[in-house]
């Protein structure tokens, strides 16, 4: 018997997954050379994707049973991922200021 959680819940989880594991597992980068590209760039990479990871995570979780249709699942998944990636690099931009 699989017992389903909330959907808000669910991504309330993968997002404080998602936010825990780039805070922890990505060093601050700095260019080594003047052709290195600027860290800003690499930091928008890093973020890219780790929120495509989350998407294709949150995509894959869709099933037949929940409220939301196959569409409704992606749209949802889609606008959180975006604002997840928003907020990413609005923490990573500010602890850099500090």
């Amino acid at each position: 018997m699989k017992i389903l959680l909330p959907f808000a819940s669910t991504l309330a989880i993968c997002s404080a997954c998602i936010a825990s594991e780039v805070v922890a597992q990505t060093p601050p980068t700095k260019p080594t050379s003047k052709a290195a590209a600027p860290a800003r760039d690499v930091d928008k990479e890093v973020v890219r994707r780790r929120v495509e990871d989350w998407l294709r995570g949150c995509l894959a979780n869709w099933e037949k049973d929940t409220h939301m249709t196959r569409a409704e699942w992606r749209a949802t998944c889609e606008r959180v991922a975006k604002e997840r990636g928003k907020a990413l690099m609005d923490d990573r931009a500010q602890r850099k200021s500090n």
